[in-house]
């Protein structure tokens, strides 16, 4: 168990740190050696925590209405290439279940067909590629991933020289990552606005002081004589957005030891509008940062939120060009916009957003104003009465005696006063509105 749940190697038994610690603790414990921790221990756990896993799934198969499971590939430092299955579900006590159904190599051409029939026999395996259970499978926006997870058009299903797995009727809907979505509107606005440039200048700024011992030093010497915290540059990763925005903010907060510690070294620096455009897209970028964050959870549901959200960071990039002075990254903040609005469309066409941001209490007293609120309503109240009957048919309830449709009792919103809200453009659109329909109410009562 310390091996997996440490990512620790199996040559970690050899090690004589380990060996003295596990004598202190037990002096006659014979450590396994690392063969048999590779091909029989490690082996064993894994097989005894999958069939855990099915007979749990088995257990609340009857009761399930849908699940979700995240699917992605990745490489690792060898250059080995994985596939991961990641399974979440909502149980009947209303608990969030997490679990990841597998891990595994995935070599040759990573192909629609390969991951369709990949992911066939992950559900395959599990039980559940039937359709009892709505299944909602996540990917990122991969070409491949779009081909072998989206169901295909009536064009595609004609189309003999496609495989045949790829014209079936899937027997999942995909959904689309928001995070990654966001990541690819932040690369376009890069992309467009040249802000490359500025973010390599800076990768290799933070290179410098991180492999010169001189740099770092002097860099430091700089940060105590203007009273700035001791904080240590952080670097990029190339492939996360995020992490462009965490560097760059921590050069920000440095600006002027590092300006002063470049023009004494007489190394490079960013110049005067590099540091301004740095400064824009770090403010920008903020509400964004927050956000996505907190839609990477693996603890609580975030469908529910993604509206919301893109309410929220579209509102913020307004606000940001209406009131943010000349020169701080007002046009990066416009043409952010503009990817934000052609990249998340998607999202406001897919009714499963609505209908889960519906049922939120935090969010279905915010946004009624939307054109599209009233539509997650019914799509609501229709799906209920779907889901209700299909449990008669299967016994789980008992023939209503009287039938109840879905009431319009507001909910506990977020407070308008609350400090660094962060729905707190939502919040003032209802205030808004209340106070409007307040006025107009007394107008009629006096008319």
């Amino acid at each position: 168990m310390f091996m997996c749940k440490g990512l620790k190697p199996y040559s970690i038994v050899e090690e004589l740190g380990f060996k003295y610690l596990l004598y202190i603790l037990e002096p006659r414990y014979v450590i396994p050696s690392r063969t048999t921790f590779a091909r029989n221990i490690i082996p064993e756990m894994y097989q005894s925590l999958r069939r855990k896993l099915q007979l749990k799934l088995s257990d609340v198969k009857s009761e399930l209405e849908s699940v979700s499971i995240a699917i992605d590939i990745w490489t690792s430092r060898a250059q080995d290439p994985f596939i991961a299955f990641n399974l979440q579900y909502v149980s009947p006590e209303f608990n969030m279940e997490s679990y990841t159904l597998d891990l595994e190599p995935f070599s040759g051409h990573h192909t629609a067909e390969a991951i369709c029939k990949k992911l066939d026999e992950k559900l395959e395996d599990i039980e559940l590629n039937d359709d009892d259970i709505e299944k909602f499978v996540v990917s990122d926006n991969g070409s491949n991933m779009l081909a072998a997870l989206e169901q295909s058009s009536e064009d595609r299903r004609l189309d003999r020289e496609i495989a045949e797995i790829l014209r079936q009727r899937k027997s999942w809907e995909h959904l689309k990552c928001f995070n990654h979505t966001a990541q690819l509107a932040i690369t376009d606005t890069k992309r467009d606005m040249n802000m490359n440039n500025v973010i390599d200048k800076t990768s290799r700024l933070v290179t410098r002081y991180k492999k010169s011992a001189t740099a770092k030093e002097a860099l430091e010497r700089y940060q105590k004589d203007l009273d700035l915290a001791p904080h240590s540059m952080l670097q990029r990763v190339k492939t996360r957005w995020n992490s462009d925005h965490i560097m760059l903010a921590r050069a920000v907060e440095q600006k002027q030891a590092i300006i002063n510690e470049c023009a004494a070294s007489g190394e490079s620096c960013l110049s005067a509008s590099e540091w301004r455009l740095a400064e824009g897209f770090v403010q920008v970028l903020q509400p964004i940062a927050d956000h996505t964050d907190e839609l990477g959870s693996q603890t609580v549901p975030t469908a529910s939120m993604v509206l919301p959200v893109i309410c929220e960071i579209q509102a913020e990039l307004q606000e940001f060009i209406q009131k943010a002075p000349k020169g701080t990254g007002i046009q990066f903040a416009r043409k952010l916009l503009t990817n934000v609005e052609n990249r998340f469309f998607y999202y406001n066409s897919k009714e499963v957003y609505k209908v889960a941001m519906v049922v939120d209490p935090r969010f279905k007293t915010l946004l009624e104003h939307e054109s599209w609120f009233t539509t997650g309503k019914e799509l609501l109240i229709d799906e209920a009465d779907e889901k209700y009957l299909q449990r008669i048919q299967k016994g789980l309830v008992q023939t209503p005696q009287d039938t109840e449709t879905v009431g319009d009792t507001p909910a506990s919103a977020p407070e308008a006063g609350t400090k660094s809200s962060k729905w707190r453009h939502l919040v003032k659109k209802s205030v808004n509105r209340t106070s409007i329909a307040s006025t107009s109410t007394e107008r009629r009562n006096k008319i």
